[in-house]
Parts: structure tokens; C-alpha cells; sequence
């Protein structure tokens, strides 16, 4: 399939089409409002209560989530409480044996009375909040995630979500919300304490993908900062050293950290505690543990390569939209990343199942331009639990009703409008000499993310210069990566080796691609990410 290219409004400038992908001003992107614990519904009503209970000696369990925000939330949480010389007894789920959130079988392993806080989730914990408020327990629920009509029997729920006319701002992540409640609760006066927080939550607002507005901006910016100047606790500054990161950016921690801090609790049923772990020690050095973090995810990383080879076998070369497939031995805990590949590959929404049970679970992924959970509601009647939004959903469903359910996906597809995803779109050209000077300009603009895209560039008749009588340089475990050198910044194209060498391999291109540096133990350089390529001057 010819993919067009073609511009995206009427950006002619660099801050118009930042200022018009993102929906702020460019006052709004520089100097972001801030929200205060104060201004969160029922933040200081928990703060206090808290308070109550460290000044009691109360038992306190803090119940958390498997992901990067799940075990930065609670990383946050125990360095607050250790501020207080309090040691709170930390949970996080075990995600193949018990899944997501706070069980009936969590609160009954726990000591009654005292208080028990969920962060990153709770908000849908019915049963279990009551079976803990059974056991004389006060319950704080922490949670970004969008509430039902009935909402859980906790003492203090603290969700933006559920009366947004009465918070000063939405979209916290669950690490967000930690960091907010431990500002109520720390003094001002302990900034070194508190920027680290900051580092952790910034990780926390990047890692589940938060809109980039008003008070995560601030989060996330000072959170970078405090990175930077390494005020950061010694379990993290291990994390940076055996990544090798040098300047860290929104990037570095989308990219190179929450991998990560997810790979763990992804192949581990109980793997994200040792992430939590690692970020929440201040007191000795975590390099093996780091080590450890890191060959984890280099262990994902093959799995989820050589998954998807076989994934994609499966799938074949010209698939009918959605697509939809099972494989029992796909672990559960990569399912979603091997849908996002293949959503990816063949711009058409894909759904990937896993489990040998009579129950089997999915992850979708968008790659076109339906509605992904719209989609899925279409075959309700075929499923036992599905939630998720446009661009990602999770399904449970018996195996039996698996083919059914392909079937009534094709059918209603074709009703949705869907299209494949069959065009690339730019937001402003710039020449290959302005490529530098952009990148600089770029940086008053970041941190980039959700609700803050990076522009696309296009850059036409790029000159490439030649190292050791080449053109490109092959990289990967399987030359999968291609490498191209311009004047004074380098041209990366991952996973697009086959594309250049299926346009023959030209000494210039025209290229649509992201612009940033390249953080690395040896230095910073300029990079054009490329999304496409061609040769210079084709139309």
C-alpha cells in the first residue's frame, strides 16, 4: 500500500504547529499553572487522616499496581511515610495469579484495623474495600481511573475524575496523586526530599502516557530537572547510571526507563515489587538490582521480538480488518505490545489473545480510524469483561466464543467508516540546514507527550554524507535499524532498514520525521527520527 504524504494545517512556523496540535498557547506550554493539594477533592481530608495515623502508630498497607505508575506511586508513598520514620507495609499485585488491583484475598491477608490506601487503583475495588471495612480498616482510595455510577464504601476517595468541577486540575496519574498528597504532608522547607518525589512522579506521568497539561507539565519539568542535577534517591541514580543516561528527557524516560521499570512485573508474577523497590531506597547503592531491572528487559525484548515473528506468520500478508489472534503461549503481560506492532505494521486495529483456560484474555490496538472500544461494544454479548478507550482496549472472553467474535468484528467494521491508515502527515517543512537550530528552538516547547505531540517534519533533499565509502549504516541484532549522516545530525530509521533499501539505497532523501537529540554515554547529538523516506525528489 502507497503511503501519501500530506500537511497537516496550515502551521508555518515552529510554535504554530506546536501551539495547534497541542490546543495551548505558548505561554500555556512555557509557564504551566500549577495545581495545589488543596485544590483536589478530599486530598487534605486524607492528608489529615494520615497524619492520624502516623502520630497513632497505626498499621499501614498501601496497596499498589503492577505498572510504572503503580510501582512509582507507591515508591512515593514509602519515601513519604519513611519521612515520618513510619514503615508502611507496601503490596503490589501479582499480575499472572491475581491481576489487576486490590482483591477480597489482599485485604484478608492483611491485619485488621489501621488504614489501608490503593494508589492507582481502587475505584472499581467494591468488594474488596468492603471486606477491608469489615476488618475496622479506614480505607483511602487514590485513583486516576474513571469511576462507575457506584463508587467503592472508602472513607476518602481522592479521583479527580469524580467531581471534576471541584479539582483544580484532571488528569493526575496515580503517581501524580502521591506526589500531591505527600506535598500536603511534607514540609516546604524539605526540597531535597521533595524533588525527588518529583523525579518519580515525572516517571510515573510519562510512563502512563498523561496529557502534558497544566500541573503534570510542572510535575514532569521539574521532575526532569531534579534528574538532571541528579537529586534523585540512590535506588534511581543506579537505574540512570546502568542505562547510561547522560541529559534526561521526556524521551529517555518514555523510551529507556519505564520499559524498564515495567519489563519486571510484565514476565514476573510478582516482578513489580522489585522495581518499586529499587526507586524507593535512599540509603545504598542499587546497581545490582538495576543490573538486574535492565537484563529483565532485555529478556522482554526478545520475547517480544520473537513473538511477533510468529505472531505475524499467523497473520499473514493481507488480513482481513480487524485482526484478531490467539496464542496460548503469548505471556499475557506483552500481549498489548505485540498488538500495538501489528495494529503498526498493517494500519488496522489488531487484538491479541493469550491463555489456555476457558477463559482466555486480549489486548487491542488501534491502527486505523475507528474506535477501538466503540468496536468492542459491538460484540458485548460475546465477551465476560472488556474496558479500555479509542486507541487501546482489554478483553476477557471464553475461548469458545473467540471465532464468533472475529466474525461480528468483520461485520461491523465495515460499518464504521474504518480506513486504513494510509496516509503520513507533516506539520511543517523545514530545510535540512535548519535542522539544528529547530532542535534548539524545540526545547522551550517540551516536555513533549500526550496532548503535546512532537511536530513532524518534512525535510526535502537531504544530503547524505558518506562514512567509510557508505551511505547507511545496518544496526540491530538483525540489521533491522538503519543509520544515515547528514551535516551535523544523523538520520535514524528503526525498523525501517527493508524501506531503504527497497528505495535503493539513495545519497539523498526526503524525509518525514521527529526531531531531538540522541542521549548517550558518549555524548548528545542532533537526530532526525524518520517516520518515512523516500528518494529526493520523488513525487
Amino acid at each position: 500500500m502507497e503511503i501519501k504524504w500530506v500537511k497537516r494545517g496550515n502551521a508555518k512556523t515552529l510554535e504554530d504547529a506546536i501551539t495547534a496540535r497541542s490546543g495551548m498557547s505558548a505561554q500555556e506550554l512555557k509557564t504551566p499553572a500549577d495545581s495545589c493539594p488543596e485544590d483536589i477533592e478530599n486530598m487534605v481530608e486524607a492528608a489529615i487522616r494520615i497524619k492520624e495515623a502516623i502520630d497513632n502508630k497505626e498499621i499501614i498497607n498501601v496497596f499498589g499496581d503492577y505498572d510504572a505508575d503503580g510501582v512509582c506511586s507507591v515508591a512515593i508513598l514509602y519515601l513519604m511515610f519513611d519521612y515520618f520514620g513510619v514503615h508502611p507495609v507496601t503490596r503490589l499485585p501479582k499480575r499472572m495469579s491475581e491481576g489487576y488491583g486490590l482483591s477480597v484475598d489482599a485485604v484478608n491477608a492483611m491485619t485488621d484495623d489501621g488504614l489501608l490506601i490503593t494508589v492507582d487503583n481502587g475505584i472499581s475495588a467494591h468488594e474488596a474495600i468492603q471486606r477491608a471495612k469489615g476488618k475496622n480498616m479506614t480505607v483511602i482510595v487514590l485513583d486516576h481511573h474513571l469511576p462507575s455510577e457506584t463508587l467503592p464504601c472508602a472513607d476518602y476517595i481522592v479521583n479527580p475524575h469524580v467531581h471534576p468541577e471541584q479539582n483544580g486540575f484532571e488528569d493526575f496519574c496515580g503517581g501524580g496523586l502521591a506526589y500531591k498528597l505527600a506535598q500536603a504532608l511534607i514540609p516546604e522547607s524539605e526540597i531535597e526530599l521533595l524533588r525527588k518525589l518529583a523525579a518519580i512522579a515525572a516517571i510515573a506521568t510519562v510512563g502512563d502516557v498523561m496529557p502534558l497539561t497544566g500541573a503534570n507539565r510542572v510535575i514532569v519539568r521539574d521532575g526532569l530537572n531534579a534528574m538532571n542535577e541528579r537529586f534523585v534517591t540512590s535506588g534511581l541514580k543506579s537505574l540512570m547510571d546502568v542505562c547510561g543516561f547522560t541529559v534526561v528527557d521526556e524521551d529517555s524516560l518514555a523510551f529507556k526507563l519505564v520499559p524498564v521499570l515495567n519489563a519486571a512485573g510484565r514476565l514476573h508474577d510478582d516482578g513489580a515489587r522489585l522495581s518499586s523497590g529499587c526507586l524507593a531506597q535512599d540509603k545504598k547503592d542499587m546497581t545490582a538490582l538495576a543490573e538486574r531491572l535492565v537484563k529483565i528487559n532485555e529478556e522482554r525484548k526478545a520475547l517480544v521480538n520473537s513473538t511477533y515473528q510468529s505472531i505475524a506468520e499467523q497473520v499473514g500478508e493481507y488480513p482481513e480488518a480487524p485482526i484478531v489472534v490467539y496464542s496460548p503461549d503469548v505471556p499475557g503481560g506483552i500481549a498489548g505490545i505485540i498488538a500495538g506492532r501489528i495494529a503498526e505494521s498493517y494500519h488496522m486495529p489488531a487484538f491479541v489473545f493469550a491463555g489456555d483456560g476457558p477463559e482466555i484474555h486480549g489486548s487491542g490496538r488501534n491502527g486505523g480510524t475507528v474506535h477501538l472500544q466503540e468496536l468492542v461494544s459491538k460484540a458485548a454479548d460475546l465477551l465476560v469483561t472488556f474496558g479500555g478507550h479509542e486507541g487501546a482496549v482489554g478483553i476477557t472472553i471464553l475461548a469458545d466464543n473467540l471465532d464468533a467474535f472475529r466474525k461480528r468484528l468483520h461485520e461491523e467494521i465495515g460499518q464504521m467508516e474504518f480506513s486504513a491508515q494510509d496516509k503520513l502527515v507533516y506539520d511543517v517543512e523545514i530545510t535540512p540546514e535548519e535542522v539544528i537550530k529547530t532542535i534548539c528552538n524545540m526545547k522551550a516547547y517540551a516536555p513533549f507527550g500526550a496532548h503535546n505531540p512532537k511536530p513532524v517534519f518534512l525535510l526535502k533533499n537531504v544530503s547524505l554524507i558518506p562514512r567509510y565509502g557508505m551511505h547507511m549504516k545496518y544496526m540491530g541484532k538483525n540489521g533491522e535499524h538503519v543509520k544515515l549522516n547528514a551535516k551535523g545530525y544523523s538520520l535514524v530509521g528503526f525498523g525501517l532498514s527493508e524501506r531503504y533499501r527497497e528505495i535503493g539505497e539513495p545519497a539523498r532523501v526526503d524525509v518525514i520525521g521527529c526531531l531531538g537529540m540522541n542521549e548517550s554515554v558518549y555524548g548528545s547529538f542532533p537526530q532526525v527520527e524518520i517516520i518515512d523516506m523516500r528518494p529526493a525528489g520523488q513525487n
